[in-house]
């Protein structure tokens, strides 16, 4: 009958998605690891699928940055984000100057796309990691925004040309790098549209709203900038849901590798172990010092996520690893408190130490697997130092 035809039809657009949707998400590189540059990542789509592209990629002595956003919604953006998500990924690996991206990148549109009405706005940039040098070109892109961390100050990566697949509606375009020096400690907020969608009056998310609380924040470890720029967000939008897809990046230069995390779950949990065990394919520490370090991760992040329990909020930390010449130091952060000191949760009587919510006998578990681990006390956790030998 018609109705079963249409019932059939149905069922198979929705697998369609499915599949669509998880090949999209193969796109988004949750696990991209840098010796110098941490980063976290939210990414939603709008629907199961969307347009925005993030792409993150180490190679050779450089970290590439790239965010966009193709026009228009739906199936027709998100396969061609996906195509160009491929083309690019591939040119990257002969590690080219971003000027080189741009105008590969818009001749690849111009054959391809631009018949078919799209453009899409671009920031593409490449960081020397052992200098923090950065240049970079801004397609009209939502611009980023850097936060300095010697002076406090934030700064704007204004646009330079028009969106990729427009270049020759402007003839005095011209594609030239920007230049700019990133410090230990320095953050830098990348965005599509999405983040800032025209929500009705007083939900409304604006450019001068993101850069209130990213000035308000940026003196925080990287993963509590992030969470804390998000949870305010959904804050300020009162349930409100955005109508187009949403990117928030931040990544935050250091000296010595560094990576940071929010876990909130015990997939998080997994994920962080894995992002370390890429992490060391560049570091390459010593066998012991690695199985030391997972060691930590598992008695305590993993052991205190995977617990159950019956009263109070659900655990939610804060986890931040960096390595010295010597020594990794881990440090475990109750984001409850957090949460909870910025009104964003309610918790009701005293929440007891961190060490308190660890299952029965966990330190002492990791004092008799890691008999060097040095375990302190501290402001809402724990900090865990550790010899590398």
């Amino acid at each position: 009958t018609y109705s079963q035809q249409l019932e059939t039809y149905q069922t198979q657009m929705e697998q369609d998605l499915r599949v669509s949707e998880q090949i999209l998400n193969m796109n988004v590189p949750m696990d991209f690891v840098s010796p110098n540059l941490d980063s976290t990542l939210h990414f939603r789509a709008h629907h199961s699928i969307g347009g925005d592209i993030v792409l993150l990629r180490l190679s050779g002595e450089y970290s590439y940055i790239i965010v966009g956003d193709v026009s228009g919604h739906g199936i027709s953006s998100a396969l061609i984000s996906t195509s160009t998500f491929s083309f690019v990924d591939n040119m990257l690996t002969r590690s080219p100057t971003v000027e080189a991206v741009v105008l590969s990148l818009n001749d690849f549109w111009t054959v391809n796309f631009r018949d078919l009405g799209y453009y899409a706005t671009f920031f593409i940039g490449r960081v020397h990691n052992a200098t923090g040098a950065m240049e970079y070109v801004n397609c009209s892109h939502p611009r980023p925004i850097l936060y300095q961390n010697s002076s406090g100050m934030l700064t704007t990566l204004d646009n330079t040309v028009p969106p990729v697949g427009l270049f020759d509606l402007d003839e005095e375009a011209q594609v030239s790098r920007q230049w700019l020096k990133l410090s230990p400690g320095d953050k830098l907020a990348l965005y599509t549209d999405g983040l800032l969608s025209e929500f009705p009056t007083p939900s409304r998310f604006s450019e001068s709203d993101l850069h209130t609380l990213i000035s308000r924040f940026s003196n925080l470890p990287h993963p509590i900038f992030h969470q804390f720029v998000l949870w305010n967000l959904r804050k300020m939008r009162r349930g409100l849901k955005p109508d187009d897809d949403e990117v928030f990046l931040s990544l935050s230069y250091s000296s010595l590798p560094k990576v940071g995390h929010y876990l909130n779950s015990m997939d998080q949990t997994l994920k962080l172990i894995r992002k370390v065990g890429r992490l060391n394919l560049g570091l390459n520490l010593p066998g012991v010092a690695l199985g030391r370090l997972m060691t930590v991760l598992e008695e305590t992040a993993l052991a205190l996520l995977a617990r159950k329990r019956d009263d109070g909020p659900p655990p939610r930390v804060f986890v931040s690893i960096d390595f010295q010449p010597k020594r990794f130091n881990v440090t475990l952060l109750d984001a409850n408190l957090y949460l909870a000191e910025e009104n964003l949760l309610e918790i009701d009587g005293a929440v007891p130490p961190l060490e308190k919510q660890l299952p029965s006998g966990a330190l002492q578990m990791v004092k008799n697997k890691v008999p060097d681990v040095q375990i302190k006390k501290i402001e809402k956790g724990l900090l865990f130092v550790c010899p590398l030998e």
